[in-house]
């Protein structure tokens, strides 16, 4: 049990029912106990003391309990102590084993992809596509605005960002409503790229 305690604290059941446990103040318990497991504690460390081995044990009856609410315990003894440890420390023992390999570390994200106009022309990611030329149906000509879900202003060079959509073209601003006096700053559209670059 030394291995994994030199890793962590290992929880344990023991019998604490004894008067030797309960009054414990301080030294290293010896004996006053039996088998009947009806606690649970948590050992932490273990040491030597004039040649007797002991057990570092953390208790939950607080710091005013023995020393600062720790005891140190007997490790090993006689045949009956050795197999089942003093107070039965030894019988129920509880601690987390790592049984496989870590896991593999997550691929790297994808790049974000170009925002496609149409067939032949896309703008950069996370940005809104602007028709700058459209005859009757059909858009010739593709601007780019750098905000996702933009509003696409009348001049076909300006746009807006969708919290502000009223383009002001003249006043080079962009408001919340038509009433409204307050706004940010218009932005210009970049020219759209042919897929094949787009995608470079």
């Amino acid at each position: 049990m030394k291995k994994p305690i030199a890793q962590q604290p290992v929880s344990v059941a023991i019998e604490a029912g004894g008067r030797d446990f309960q009054l414990y103040a301080g030294g290293i318990l010896t004996g006053g106990c039996g088998t009947d497991l009806d606690h649970g504690v948590l050992i932490v460390g273990y040491g030597t003391n004039a040649g007797l081995d002991y057990w570092i044990v953390k208790n939950s009856w607080g710091s005013s309990w023995g020393e600062k609410g720790y005891i140190r315990m007997q490790r090993g003894g006689g045949a009956t102590k050795k197999k089942a440890g003093l107070c039965g420390i030894n019988m129920m023992v509880s601690f987390p084993v790592k049984m496989g390999a870590n896991p593999p570390n997550p691929s790297p994200s994808p790049p974000p992809s170009p925002v496609k106009c149409d067939s032949m022309y896309s703008c950069p990611p996370a940005s809104t596509c602007c028709c700058q030329l459209r005859i009757a149906k059909h858009c010739f000509a593709w601007g780019c605005c750098p905000l996702e879900s933009a509003i696409c202003c009348g001049d076909h060079q300006h746009c807006c960002p969708s919290d502000y959509p009223v383009c002001n073209t003249k006043a080079g601003s962009c408001l919340q409503d038509a009433e409204s006096s307050f706004g940010v700053a218009i932005l210009n559209r970049t020219a759209a790229e042919p897929n094949g670059a787009a995608m470079l």
